[in-house]
C-alpha cells in the first residue's frame, strides 16, 4: 500500500508541474500557492519513504534551505526567476538525499 500511496503523490506532483510548465510559458509566472502545494507535498511523501523526523527530515529541510540560497543568488544576479528559485527550492523538498 505504501507504494500505491507513493506513486499516487508522484503522480499528482507530476500533475502540478505540468500546471506550472504552462503558466509560465503563458503568463511567465509560476503562482506561489503551487510552489507552497509542492513544497507540502513533500511532508507525506517523506512520511511514506520512511523518513525519520530526526535527522532525516531536518536534512530534507537544510538542503532545501540551501538549494534556495543559492539560486536566490542566481535570481539577484538576473539569471533566473523567482517563481523558478522556488520551484528548484519546493521540488528540493521532496528529492531524498543520498546516503
Amino acid at each position: 500500500m505504501p507504494g500505491v500511496f507513493a506513486d499516487a503523490l508522484i503522480a499528482i506532483l507530476a500533475a502540478m508541474l505540468i500546471v506550472a510548465a504552462t503558466g509560465d510559458l503563458r503568463t511567465r509566472t509560476i503562482p506561489n500557492w503551487l510552489n507552497g502545494a509542492i513544497a507540502l507535498g513533500a511532508i507525506p511523501f517523506w512520511l511514506v519513504s520512511g523518513l525519520s523526523v530526526w535527522p532525516d527530515m531536518a536534512i530534507q529541510i537544510g538542503v532545501a534551505l540551501a538549494v534556495f540560497a543559492l539560486f536566490a543568488l542566481a535570481f539577484q544576479l538576473g539569471a533566473m526567476g523567482g517563481g523558478d528559485v522556488k520551484m528548484v527550492a519546493a521540488l528540493r523538498f521532496g528529492c531524498r538525499s543520498a546516503r
